[in-house]
This record gives structure tokens, sequence and C-alpha cells, in this order.
């Protein structure tokens, strides 16, 4: 799968992750991508998944609530000149279809 989207990340919880059109998908492995490029537009290809993460106890800094996470395990991440497709690509699916 390819996304393309802004790359953003504070350092804590699932960051960082990529703003696309209509959501978040959250990078497995950041190391391919550093915080200075915050704000730049990235293409991240990978292994996309759908995980569930759950709430912390009352009295341990975390999330509140349970919520589903698209997550990607990058192959290769790349700075953009600019965004060209600002949602998730299925780059096994045959144009030919």
């Amino acid at each position: 799968m390819a996304v393309e989207g802004l790359l953003w990340g504070s350092g804590k919880g699932l960051d960082p992750y990529v703003a696309l059109h209509g959501g978040l998908v959250y990078l497995e492995g950041s190391e391919l991508l550093r915080r200075h490029d915050n704000g730049k537009p990235v293409r991240v290809v990978g292994t996309l998944t759908l995980r569930h993460i759950r709430k912390v106890p009352p009295d341990v800094q975390g999330y509140e609530y349970d919520f589903d996470a698209f997550i990607i395990k990058p192959d290769e991440a790349r700075i953009l000149d600019r965004v060209t497709w600002p949602w998730v690509e299925d780059l096994g699916r045959s144009s030919k279809q």
C-alpha cells in the first residue's frame, strides 16, 4: 500500500503519522523520517494494518478510550514536492481490471 499526505509527530503515543484526506495513518518503525520533516508532504509504501488500541487505566497517562487505528510498516518513505493522491493506494491491484 502507498500513503501520501503530510507528516506529523510529537514523539508521543502512536507518532509519527501521515495526515491524509479524511484520516490519519500511523507509522510503525519511524526511523525513515525525522521529526524535522514535520509538515512536509511524504509518500510511504509498506504493509497497512488495522490495529485496535485499548484505553489505559485512569491513573496512567495515555488514551482515554478504545479506538481502531490504521498503521503502516514502511518499506520506503520519501519527502515529496507535493502530494498527488491524498488517499491510501493499493499498489497490488492490477490496472487492467
